[in-house]
């Protein structure tokens, strides 16, 4: 499924809202603005007036050549994945939401079942879905210390 934007603005302002919809702060927004303002700093350079994904992977050629990506600082990488995050969205109209890092959480045993008793509470009050991964996450390693 390929969009069809008619300025880069309107491209940005897209991606930006599709962002705010899945629940980025305004500030991570602010930056994948930032970098995205690269890209058309490039594109006016050489004369583009249609950002494309091909277009910016011509960019990214450009500004990082054959560099290995484990070669790159950690501010690189990012531009990178944002760079990358707008020509998926240019394409589909979406992006990558999370990358799933970690495995499944099993909490066993007697004090894994009251650990899942006091996640199910805080669930219970509706926090944020990061908030008791990091609380499962915790309890776990501490549960698989424990045992």
């Amino acid at each position: 499924m390929s969009t069809n934007y008619a300025s880069f603005e309107e491209l940005t302002n897209s991606a930006s809202k599709y962002l705010e919809d899945i629940g980025q702060s305004k500030q991570t927004v602010i930056i994948y603005n930032w970098i995205w303002k690269k890209v058309k700093v490039y594109m006016d350079n050489v004369h583009i007036e249609k950002c494309t994904p091909k277009t910016i992977v011509d960019y990214l050629n450009l500004t990082y050549g054959d560099q290995l990506i484990a070669k790159l600082t950690h501010h690189q990488k990012h531009c990178l994945r944002c760079a990358l995050c707008l020509a998926q969205f240019a394409e589909t109209n979406k992006m990558i939401e999370i990358i799933q890092r970690r495995g499944v959480i099993v909490l066993e045993g007697e004090i894994g079942g009251q650990m899942k008793q006091y996640i199910n509470y805080k669930r219970s009050l509706r926090l944020n879905q990061k908030t008791l991964r990091g609380y499962s996450w915790y309890l776990w390693l501490f549960c698989k210390f424990v045992t």
